[in-house]
C-alpha cells in the first residue's frame, strides 16, 4: 500500500457488492496509525487496516483505496471489459496473475482487430 497520510482523500467501497461493482464513496484519513487508518465517509469514522485496506472489525465488509489505486482498478476493469466483448475469458482468478498493463496490452491487440 502506498504512503497514507492525514488529508489524503480515499475510495470506500462500502460491502461486497460496492467492490465488485466499482461503486465507492468519498473518504478523507482522519489518522494514520502504525497498523490502522481512520476514515471518515458518510459522516462517520471508521478504522481500516492499513496492509489490507479492510475494515478492522468482525463485521468485514468495507475497504479502502487510496485514489491511485481506485484507478488503477478501474482501467483494469475497462480493459477486462474488452476481453469479455470479444468471448475472451481467463480461468477463474486467472486474470489475478497479471499486471493491468499486460491486460491492457491484450485489449488493445482485441480492439486493433475489430479494424
Amino acid at each position: 500500500m502506498t504512503t497514507i497520510k492525514v488529508g489524503d482523500e480515499v475510495r470506500v467501497f462500502d460491502g461486497w457488492h460496492a467492490r465488485h461493482d466499482h461503486t465507492s464513496v468519498p473518504g478523507e484519513v482522519v489518522k494514520v496509525g502504525r497498523t490502522l487508518v481512520r476514515i471518515k465517509y458518510r459522516g462517520f469514522e471508521e478504522a481500516f487496516r492499513i496492509d489490507t485496506g479492510v475494515v478492522n472489525n468482525s463485521n468485514g465488509g468495507a475497504s479502502f483505496m487510496t485514489l491511485e489505486q481506485a484507478a488503477l482498478a478501474e482501467r483494469r476493469t475497462v480493459a477486462l471489459s474488452v476481453l469479455a466483448a470479444r468471448h475472451v475469458k481467463f480461468e477463474t482468478g486467472y486474470e489475478r496473475s497479471f499486471a493491468t498493463e499486460q491486460i491492457e496490452a491484450l485489449a488493445e491487440v482485441i480492439k486493433s482487430w475489430e479494424g
